[in-house]
């Protein structure tokens, strides 16, 4: 119901995680829970594809130098994925959850990850873009993207200026 997928479809998707051990079902109809199964999986993979030691102990420097929270960041789709984070120590900071998903365009980081794009593959992404104004100062088209990151280009450093969450600012 969550998904608003269809009932043969899930009920298949659900049926083949519980048969190899990735969900249970405490009692008949009573909801499907994540297994243990999970955590051992997530090891594997962060095993296989460990971010490395220098990119943490930047994290962790920039966070020491600037005392903000830092975040690195991959493409996925339209969207930019926290994929770790090393948050400021001052009570009131910016929170940055592992898989947290943030639009691509609305964001310093974001931006400066479409800058790596070639033009081509950055135009795909951006038109498939939901352009959705978040705060007053949301860039509300291709056009306005392609702009600011000409200007971070040219300036070095990517700025987000309160454009997906008000009140907050960013620079990558």
């Amino acid at each position: 119901k969550h998904f608003n997928w269809p009932r043969s479809s899930t009920f298949n998707l659900l049926g083949t995680l519980a048969s190899r051990g990735y969900l249970y079902e405490p009692r008949a109809r009573g909801g499907y829970y994540p297994s243990p199964l999970w955590s051992s999986l997530l090891q594997q993979i962060e095993r296989a594809e460990p971010i490395p030691d220098q990119l943490r102990a930047l994290l962790h420097a920039l966070v020491e130098r600037t005392g903000e929270t830092a975040v690195l960041a991959a493409t996925s789709g339209t969207y930019a994925m926290f994929i770790a984070a090393v948050e400021s120590p001052h009570a009131i900071r910016y929170t940055a959850p592992t898989g947290k998903l943030i639009p691509l365009h609305v964001t310093a980081t974001g931006r400066a990850l479409l800058s790596l794009l070639s033009p081509a593959d950055r135009a795909g992404v951006l038109r498939r873009a939901t352009f959705e104004r978040y705060t007053p100062t949301t860039l509300m088209s291709v056009a306005a993207v392609e702009k600011e990151i000409q200007r971070s280009l040219q300036r070095g450093w990517f700025e987000g200026a309160a454009e997906y969450t008000l009140d907050l600012g960013g620079v990558a």
